[in-house]
């Protein structure tokens, strides 16, 4: 399939070649230059196309993959700098800002369920507030640190309950409270993610 779409891919380029004079060029240097199409050996990417300016990538770039996923958004001295949507086929979505080729600032990723992730990247890792809303109702949010969940978060569930309580390094760690719709409350312990007792 993927000999398929690149023999149909490269007759485009050839048909069209008048038209692309400019494309795949190199400097005095040799350093490519201007607008590119590449083909690369991975299995798992069909076609690769964007600017280069003296051997580095800059400005909107297309990545294909062979499952149908796409990304795009911009480079900036050969690394992803700028707003980027990242799209896989079986409908998972992902956007936000990369910074010197990593995700930096708020990001959104939406999944093929239904569910939806919010929050801030910090040089490539989840870091601070989260918020996790669920397909069926339910919501979670609570902070990250250094791409783990580290302090209080609150859960409510799509029945009705709510549970609250601290992860340490992502695991829950230490005194939770769990409230029922009809007013129980359970208060287990937990230590390094494992329940260590209930009240």
């Amino acid at each position: 399939m993927k000999t398929q779409t690149i023999i149909f891919a490269l007759a485009a380029v050839i048909f069209a070649a008048p038209a692309l004079a400019d494309h795949n060029q190199r400097d005095e240097l040799g350093r490519k230059h201007g607008h590119w199409t590449e083909f690369p050996e991975d299995e798992n990417v069909l076609v690769v196309e964007g600017h280069y300016v003296h051997g580095k990538e800059r400005g909107k770039w297309v990545i294909q993959y062979a499952n149908g996923g796409v990304e795009e958004g911009p480079f900036v001295g050969g690394k992803r700098h700028g707003h980027w949507v990242l799209r896989d086929a079986d409908g998972f979505v992902a956007e936000g800002p990369f910074v010197g080729g990593k995700q930096h600032g708020h990001w959104v990723l939406r999944l093929a369920n239904g569910d939806v992730q919010e929050g801030p990247f910090v040089d490539g890792e989840r870091h601070g507030q989260w918020v996790f809303r669920y397909a069926d109702g339910g919501v979670e949010e609570g902070p990250y640190v250094n791409g783990k969940r580290h302090g209080n978060w609150i859960v409510r569930y799509a029945f009705g309950g709510v549970e609250e309580g601290p992860f340490v390094d992502d695991k829950r760690h230490g005194h939770w409270v769990l409230r029922f719709p009809d007013g129980a409350v359970l208060n287990p312990t937990y230590r390094n993610g494992e329940i260590e007792k209930i009240e």
